[in-house]
């Protein structure tokens, strides 16, 4: 039988803090106005603090925008007064409209800021003096739609605007999100409004918050879920071209009625997971029951029911591969074969997670209990994540919690045999802890970085969404958590994601991964401001 264990105090690894550079929301259009001399000159002010628990310290300082004397196509960032005469501010090389932030007197080495290529701000749901919160939201796989959830149960979709395919001309030289800004009619005729049913008096996907949106691998289905205790299935296709942008901007756009509506849960969905093409799908709340439902007959399969511990947050599905890999929830399954088995990785309200297995069909479909770790003492887990994994090494799993702290724990590769004394030995101990502020982990993902790096994308209550990179311990010989130095892994920051202005960010996503993703890869962000953002991590 699986026991607790506790993953969060035996052998103790050491919570690293990391420092927070915080810069002026709008300084990309500062920079680009005073390159394309609308403006002389400006400041921006750049923020920087270290919260470790030993000394808090902050740094604040004011940097002057100016055209170079000599070179009349370069910016100068010059550090022009505060407490941090040691800043300094650099283009990043290799990378357009990104840059590169230093502050030794605080101990930060050369971390990247990132700005957002592209904005999706409907007009309707971001206005700044009524902004409606984006509490999720998914990205179809093609790259062709984006549909975003609403804490007021609104569900709408809408049609990507590609990237030019190289941003490297001088005439896009120190561009902000604005110069790849998408048509007018993406908010208006092109805009798609989904609803549960026509004959609601206020035509809405959902009577409450929406807490998970997926796109199916089609990129043509949208499953969204909600704490209404509704599960709603519907078409996403890309609305037909001969509407144009020359159409009245007044004209009503299209409303999308669901065509299946799962109704099974007793207390708020709070996570979904699509279940190789998607004939089946699963559900998480936080009455504790975890749901397989028959998407074709839009009902539960009775067997596969099974209670967690307590209520879920989070969860997300690692199907074992044919060739014993893991893909992740947001890499489903090519085969064609109904037949799948994996584990699924809940995170719980009383600040524990618990490890499912996954059996195919022609077995007792019903989840078995292999793992449930003790309660973290920093509160609910409000984030997991699973990476992409070889076939014969594992992976990673990551676990946010309500009280800022991120927990990384290394997962074996998938077998038959003894499943659940291996993952007790390898989930009893996290391999890395850190930790930034006290603010709440919203979100996390796993992302490829260059050089096979991996790093982690997250979000959190703060407003201050970043990429942090993983040097994990390499001798996997010994135990990660026994304390000795060559098996502590350390944290780095690899980006700060800028633009937003500490708007809570409740939801993140990562698109393209390694080498052969010629347009790299991509982080997209959303929160409590109602903007979808988008950014090349590489």
């Amino acid at each position: 039988m699986p026991t607790t264990n506790d993953s969060f105090s035996h052998h103790p690894v050491p919570i690293q803090t990391l420092p927070i550079i915080t810069i002026q929301s709008t300084f990309s259009t500062v920079i680009n106005e005073v390159y394309n001399g609308v403006i002389p000159s400006e400041d921006i002010w750049i923020s920087c603090y270290d919260h470790s628990p030993s000394a808090s310290r902050s740094s604040h300082s004011k940097v002057t925008v100016v055209l170079d004397e000599i070179d009349r196509e370069k910016i100068n960032l010059d550090t022009k007064e505060g407490d941090g005469s040691d800043l300094k501010m650099v283009e990043a090389a290799g990378l357009t409209n990104s840059y590169i932030v230093s502050l030794p007197s605080l101990s930060i080495p050369p971390v990247r800021l990132l700005t957002p290529v592209q904005e999706y701000a409907d007009p309707e749901r971001s206005n700044t003096r009524r902004p409606h919160s984006v509490t999720t939201f998914a990205v179809a796989e093609d790259k062709s739609q984006l549909t975003t959830g609403f804490l007021d149960g609104s569900v709408y979709l809408y049609a990507i605007h590609p990237l030019p395919s190289s941003t490297s001309s001088s005439t896009k030289k120190y561009a902000t999100s604005a110069s790849y800004e998408p048509p007018r009619a993406t908010y208006t005729t092109h805009r798609q409004t989904l609803i549960s049913s026509p004959s609601m008096l206020t035509p809405k996907a959902h009577k409450s918050t929406v807490t998970s949106l997926r796109f199916f691998p089609s990129s043509r289905v949208i499953l969204s879920s909600s704490a209404d205790f509704s599960v709603q299935i519907y078409p996403a296709d890309s609305l037909s071209p001969s509407l144009t942008p020359n159409m009245p901007a007044d004209k009503q756009s299209p409303r999308i009625p669901a065509v299946r509506s799962l109704i099974g849960h007793t207390r708020a969905v709070t996570s979904t997971a699509i279940l190789g093409r998607g004939r089946s799908i699963m559900t998480t709340s936080t009455d504790a029951m975890i749901r397989t439902w028959d998407v074709s007959k839009g009902e539960q399969v009775p067997e596969s029911v099974v209670r967690s511990a307590v209520g879920v947050n989070r969860m997300v599905f690692s199907e074992a591969a044919g060739d014993g890999g893991i893909e992740t929830d947001g890499e489903e399954a090519k085969s064609s074969t109904s037949v799948l088995h994996g584990r699924l990785y809940c995170a719980l309200q009383d600040g524990s997670f618990e490890v499912f297995q996954i059996s195919p069909s022609t077995d007792d479909s019903r989840p078995k209990t292999l793992f449930r770790s003790i309660r973290s003492p920093h509160g609910a887990l409000t984030a997991i994540a699973v990476s992409p994994s070889s076939s014969n090494k594992g992976g990673y799993l990551a676990v946010g919690t309500a009280g800022g702290v991120i927990n990384i724990y290394k997962i074996p590769p998938q077998s038959s045999s003894a499943e659940s004394d291996v993952l007790t030995q390898s989930l009893s101990n996290a391999i890395l802890k850190f930790r930034r502020s006290d603010a709440a982990i919203e979100d996390v993902s796993f992302v490829t970085l260059p050089n096979e790096r991996i790093g982690l994308v997250i979000a959190t209550t703060d407003g201050l969404p970043w990429i942090a990179e993983l040097d994990y311990p390499h001798d996997e010989s010994q135990d990660p958590g026994s304390g000795e130095d060559n098996h502590t892994g350390k944290v780095s920051i690899y980006a700060e994601l800028t633009g937003g202005d500490v708007d809570p960010v409740r939801a993140v996503a990562v698109l393209g991964s390694g080498p052969e993703n010629q347009s790299g890869v991509e982080v997209w962000t959303a929160g409590d401001d109602g903007i979808v953002r988008r950014y090349l991590a590489y």
